[in-house]
């Protein structure tokens, strides 16, 4: 009798926390989605929001005039290029949730989102050295930099990155709006040897869309007394070019 006692006693006290679990919502996250120019495209899907966990979306990025100004990307938060194709279909969860722009190619001097395309170490003493670059806006303090790039790079050969990691220079058409970087790097150097020296410093020239030339490049150039290196970073403006490769 007693043993029946306690089953329904543990059966009660279960059923709360059977019910609470039953009448929990789904977890919800929200995904928006907007163009880098109103005029050069729109985009189809049930836009701007909040859905449950595990439901999927399809964003396909239409263009107004294909020839002249054609889908490049999607960028996600203004930071990561998230797909190349016009159609991104997404499942609604922590990690997708965010905003989602459709990239279209206009003039360079007009095109406010760039990559970071090409890095190179130069310097005699060493052979190999691993990378991690660090950016933070300006108007946000010294301390709020965030990681960028990373990855491993031969000494005096060029490394061209693979396009994704985005700076967003601010507001189409306007001179008056836009941000401004700066960047920090932490490298690893090794010589023949195989000993290895760690060091952190920052990028004295800031970037902002003035930065850019007439071809939409920009070189940030940095010399390193301490290792006796020269960094040198090259951001690009999107273009039609800027992911060729990867959609042949």
């Amino acid at each position: 009798m007693r043993k029946i006692f306690k089953f329904f006693m543990i059966v009660l006290c279960l059923c709360p926390v059977i019910l609470l679990s039953a009448c929990t919502s789904p977890a919800k996250f929200l995904i928006t989605a907007g163009k880098s120019d109103n005029e050069l495209g729109s985009i189809q899907g049930n836009l701007n929001n909040e859905m449950e966990e595990g439901t999927k979306i399809t964003l396909l990025a239409k263009e107004h005039y294909p020839e002249s100004n054609p889908f490049i990307c999607w960028v996600k938060d203004y930071n990561k290029v998230a797909s190349t194709k016009k159609s991104l279909t997404l499942s609604y969860n922590k990690n997708t949730a965010g905003h989602y722009t459709a990239v279209f190619a206009e003039s360079l001097s007009s095109m406010r989102f760039s990559s970071l395309s090409n890095i190179k170490f130069e310097s005699e003493n060493y052979v190999n050295g691993e990378f991690e670059i660090y950016s933070a806006l300006t108007s946000t303090g010294s301390d709020n930099f965030t990681l960028f790039s990373s990855g491993k790079t031969e000494i005096n050969e060029e490394f061209k990155t693979d396009n994704k990691n985005i700076i967003y220079l601010g507001e189409a058409n306007s001179n008056s709006n836009y941000n401004e970087y700066k960047f920090k790097v932490k490298v690893k150097m090794t010589n023949s040897q195989n000993i290895q020296n760690e060091y952190e410093f920052e990028i004295n020239t800031l970037l902002n869309y003035k930065s850019f030339d007439s071809d939409g490049n920009c070189i940030l150039k940095q010399s390193v007394n301490l290792l006796n290196t020269t960094l040198t970073l090259t951001f690009s403006k999107l273009s039609t070019l800027t992911f060729v490769d990867e959609n042949n």
